[in-house]
């Protein structure tokens, strides 16, 4: 087997190497670095590439890769691993989603430009080093809100590439997988930059997790993640063992122009549904009271029958905010033990 390298960093067969991609310099002559780990197998095999906090509060992720890391002996691999644990180093340090130099979300500017701003820049770096030529499959580790379920986001299509992906996500093992359709809205929020949808447009099987607790470390959250990684490994033919899955799996289906349940008053929202609620077009969801006059104002109601996919982390509420997601259940898939 021949070595495996990333920028100026490389492994031999049964090695894990570590190492960063730097990207440039920041005003004051501080070097941006991208940390990368590289861990080459010693027989044939694919190369797995997995990043983390992207979004640099989200860090979940980077405790899924430490431990998945750990359990891992590179003598006993097939394959290769090109991990990223943490993707955005300024948004990580500066403990927010975004980059903070230009507010920038890097998970909208994929594949990124040499010549571009930090973001793209990063994302530039990542891609032509990393991924471009190197990966066959992606795993782009987030972490959404705690009022939110853990799921796992693939394209909703029939395409070899979609099919593919989706067999990444059965496979991590999270209860919920929502396939992500591509409307008008879709292009308008400039989703065509995701990795994961850039990865699918050069035909490589790519899966974003979605794991609980944003800002802080789920327990529960990053053993789903841990499994999930392994368990794809395993499917991959990298390690051995059984895959572990849930009882029961729902496939669901979102639109990213589809209505969503907003307030039309102002007030705090007090919900009677939590996340993984399956609910009846009409039912009642919540109310929301007049901080006021403390009687309630408005009645939430479901405009259509689904799971409940996110409720509001904040329940104080605006005219207008976004305070609850209903999905539609396309498929529920029951598991053998």
């Amino acid at each position: 087997m021949s070595k495996l390298k990333v920028g100026s960093i490389e492994a031999s067969p049964g090695e894990m190497v570590y190492g960063s991609l730097n990207v440039g310099l920041m005003a004051d002559g501080t070097p941006i670095e991208i940390p990368v780990i590289l861990i080459q197998g010693v027989g044939d095999g694919p190369v797995l590439y997995v990043q983390a906090a992207c979004h640099g509060e989200e860090i979940n992720g980077v405790e899924v890769i430490r431990r998945v890391v750990s359990k891992l002996n590179p003598k006993e691999l097939k394959g290769s691993l090109i991990i990223v644990p943490v993707a955005n180093p300024l948004a990580f340090r500066s403990k927010q989603s975004y980059t903070p130099i230009e507010l920038e979300n890097m998970n909208r500017v994929f594949p990124g430009r040499p010549d571009g701003r930090l973001s793209e820049r990063m994302a530039y770096a990542i891609w032509s080093n990393c991924i471009k030529d190197k990966a066959d499959y992606v795993i782009d580790l987030h972490t959404g809100v705690r009022t939110m379920l853990t799921f796992i986001f693939v394209e909703y299509g029939e395409d070899e590439v979609i099919r593919r992906s989706g067999e990444l996500a059965r496979v991590f093992g999270t209860e919920y997988i929502v396939k992500e359709v591509r409307d008008e809205y879709w292009k308008r929020i400039r989703f065509g930059g995701k990795l994961r949808n850039v990865c699918n447009e050069h035909g490589i099987p790519s899966i974003t997790p979605e794991l609980d607790g944003r800002r802080c470390l789920n327990e529960e959250a990053v053993q789903i993640g841990v499994r999930g990684v392994l368990n794809v490994m395993k499917y991959l033919g990298m390690i051995k063992g059984n895959i572990e899955l849930p009882p029961k799996q729902y496939i669901l289906k979102w639109s990213p122009g589809e209505p969503k349940i907003t307030s039309s008053l102002g007030g705090i929202f007090i919900s009677k549904v939590k996340p993984g609620q399956i609910v009846k077009e009409d039912q009642v969801l919540g109310f929301i009271y007049s901080v006021k006059t403390l009687e309630v104002v408005e009645e939430i109601k479901a405009h259509k029958s689904g799971i409940i996919r996110y409720v509001t982390e904040y329940p104080v509420v605006n005219a207008g905010d976004r305070i609850l997601d209903i999905s539609e259940i396309i498929e529920v898939i029951e598991n053998k033990g």
